[in-house]
């Protein structure tokens, strides 16, 4: 039986939300050093990091629902 699918799943969807997270600061970074940069130059990176924290919250939640699931299934094995 294959156990493993939906925990590598939620895995890949934590290292998306990092990848987002770092490519938002590294456009915060770049409209930083930018002399002609406004606030708009912002706003996108900054909403974008919202997403990546809300998106690494929900893979987090799913691992640990996988993690759990498979605890009740090698309870119900032992």
């Amino acid at each position: 039986m294959k156990i493993d699918g939906s925990l590598s799943g939620g895995i890949q969807a934590f290292h998306r939300a990092e990848e987002k997270m770092s490519d938002a600061a590294n456009a915060i970074v770049k409209a930083t050093t930018d002399r002609e940069a406004s606030a708009s130059d912002f706003v996108k990176p900054l909403v974008s990091m919202q997403e990546a924290e809300i998106q690494a919250k929900a893979a987090a939640r799913l691992i640990e629902a996988e993690d759990e699931m498979i605890g009740s299934i090698l309870n119900v094995d032992a």
